[in-house]
């Protein structure tokens, strides 16, 4: 008779698996064989084809946008995805003229607007409620 397997196991077992072909498949294991810096260390290296940037759900939801662009300009943040119903007030009431502004003032500060983030959830048994929050999904799409 074969154990029987639990949902833990199969859940550990698939990680497993996925680590090991993850490390096959990366390059070599052998540290003898990895490539050294250049001379200057990593400040000689090409510069990275990656700008990081902020998520406004915790540390910035009490900024204004000027704040934000602010904070992101002294830290070298490239970009911001702004969270509805933040301080920074970038909602889907705005009219076009608002919006326009608020895109203008993040370009003029060489800051992207990353995109928006929003609460709106899929996954209720409440049929009403998901078509609501899908049509509250499209105007911020429309925002964005």
């Amino acid at each position: 008779m074969g154990s029987r397997i639990t949902r833990r196991n199969w859940m550990l077992l698939s990680a497993a698996a996925g680590g090991t072909i993850g490390l096959a498949g990366s390059g070599t294991a052998d540290p003898a064989q990895a490539q050294p810096l250049p001379a200057g260390g990593a400040a000689a290296l090409p510069p990275a084809e990656y700008k990081l940037g902020m998520v406004t759900y915790q540390m910035g939801k009490d900024m204004t946008c000027d704040q934000l662009i602010e904070l992101c300009r002294k830290t070298g943040l490239a970009g911001v995805e702004l969270r509805t119903t933040h301080a920074h007030k970038v909602e889907d009431s705005l009219s076009a003229a608002e919006r326009a502004e608020i895109r203008a003032k993040f370009a003029d500060a060489g800051v992207a607007i990353a995109g928006l983030g929003t609460a709106f959830e899929f996954h209720s048994r409440n049929e009403n409620k998901v078509r609501e929050n899908i049509e509250g999904s499209k105007s911020y799409a429309k925002l964005a």
